[in-house]
């Protein structure tokens, strides 16, 4: 986790790649997230990613999807957080 931009301000992310070897059967995932905290309990967050698949794989963002051999995908999620 990158340190606070602000107390209130977090920005965070990732990369992943799936490489098989000998293969072109290869995924790339980038994700970007921001968190903006309301207060010690609450948050607001956005969210964006993009996967990229080459030849066979179809991997996808979430569990609930799907996408064809060598396609990419991309999503961008909101929303609120709060603990109780």
């Amino acid at each position: 986790m990158i340190p606070a931009i602000t107390p209130a301000v977090t920005i965070d992310g990732q990369i992943g790649k799936l490489d098989y070897r000998n293969s072109g059967n290869d995924s790339t995932q980038v994700m970007v997230r921001g968190i903006y905290e309301l207060s010690r309990r609450s948050a607001v967050y956005l969210a964006a990613g993009r996967i990229d698949n080459d030849g066979a794989a179809a991997l996808t963002l979430t569990a609930g999807g799907s996408v064809g051999a060598g396609l990419s995908q991309t999503g961008v999620i909101a929303g609120i957080k709060h603990a109780f």
